[in-house]
């Protein structure tokens, strides 16, 4: 068995089995630069794709480097793309993630229709990792980078919505309600056309009561959460439910109720965690850690129920 038969298993996406004949056929390293470039990049995403990141890391950056001496760009741009993804996901290596997307952005010019098409998600996917490492305004320039160059291309229009639907949510964080009244409208609308798509209308009324509450008005935010708990729930949507918690939580503290939002607030941890985002965890920490400076007392009471025993 040798590359051909590796490529059929990575097609079939038969990671296991990639994975191994890859392993084999990497530390044999009688290849071409650029058949020895796909073999360490089928061992990354084989890996990748197993939640194996530590060990993906080295083959993507092996991977890279064969690819780009052997000037095959497409390739090099699918190893910059997946050695970003791995880093993105290793605590301590989201910095190194940015600086990758970015290169494989620099190169966008060398690349074929096949791999350009995968630009508005590399826009997106830097977004995200520079959302988690707190670069709110470089987030919100590659999202809606991302929106744009998504309809450039013709992406499907369930994939911009989740583009628009970060990007919304990210003017809402930094505090653009212009733009972020606009995007709602846009919500409002792609919702009215697919009543179905349940995911978006749940961020949807997040992200209108997130803005009833940056505009003071909390009687018009409640329901919108109350709603979209339930709705979050009945599709066990993690994040959108730590979202619409979130909120809640932020409307107890700001209305002087800080058992209210203490107790939200761990519920919103509870799902942020499930959610398995790290930019949604640390929002959610952030919020706890202030209600816990404003009053001490208000951790030993949210937690003395859960402490006492049964």
């Amino acid at each position: 068995m040798g590359v051909d038969t590796l490529r059929r298993l990575m097609a079939e996406r038969k990671w296991v089995l990639a994975e191994a004949l890859a392993d084999d056929l990497f530390h044999v390293g009688a290849f071409a630069d650029s058949e020895s470039a796909y073999v360490a990049y089928a061992l990354a995403r084989s890996r990748s794709n197993q939640d194996k990141y530590s060990t993906a890391l080295e083959p993507g950056q092996v991977g890279a480097y064969l690819a780009r001496q052997s000037q095959d760009f497409d390739l090099f741009g699918r190893c910059l793309l997946e050695l970003a993804y791995i880093e993105s996901r290793i605590p301590g290596q989201e910095q190194e993630a940015v600086h990758t997307y970015h290169q494989f952005l620099d190169h966008r010019q060398h690349y074929s229709d096949d791999v350009r098409f995968t630009i508005p998600d590399a826009l997106f996917n830097l977004a995200v990792v520079e959302r988690n490492c707190g670069k709110a305004s470089d987030a919100m320039q590659h999202f809606r980078e991302a929106v744009e160059s998504a309809r450039r291309v013709g992406t499907t229009p369930e994939r911009i919505e989740v583009y628009t639907r970060n990007l919304r949510w990210q003017a809402l964080q930094v505090g653009d309600l212009a733009l972020s009244e606009s995007l709602i409208r846009d919500g409002e609308a792609y919702c009215k056309r697919h009543p179905e798509a349940k995911t978006a209308r749940v961020h949807l009324l997040n992200d209108k009561a997130w803005y009833a509450v940056s505009t003071g008005n909390h009687d018009l935010a409640v329901p919108l959460i109350l709603e979209a708990i339930t709705l979050g729930d009945s599709i066990d949507d993690s994040s959108a439910l730590a979202q619409s918690v979130l909120i809640w939580s932020r409307i107890c503290e700001k209305e002087g109720n800080l058992d209210g939002a203490m107790g939200l607030g761990i519920w919103a941890h509870i799902e942020a965690q499930r959610s398995q985002r790290p930019e949604l965890v640390a929002e959610v920490q952030k919020v706890l850690r202030g209600i816990r400076i404003q009053d001490r007392e208000t951790v030993v009471r949210s937690m003395t129920p859960m402490l006492r025993p049964a």
